[in-house]
């Protein structure tokens, strides 16, 4: 079965400066792991 590839970004001058965590990715990444059966594999991104 061929692995799911799905990104994942998020933009926050101040997350991305360290002001304070991202929290969106990880709670996205929780909700996938939850709601796929597929594997997959999730790549990230933090732009400010």
């Amino acid at each position: 079965m061929n692995t799911l590839r799905i990104g994942l970004v998020s933009i926050s001058d101040r997350a991305s400066s360290g002001v304070y965590q991202d929290k969106g990715i990880p709670a996205l990444e929780a909700w996938l792991g939850s709601a796929l059966t597929t594997p997959f594999e999730i790549q990230t991104r933090l732009i400010p």
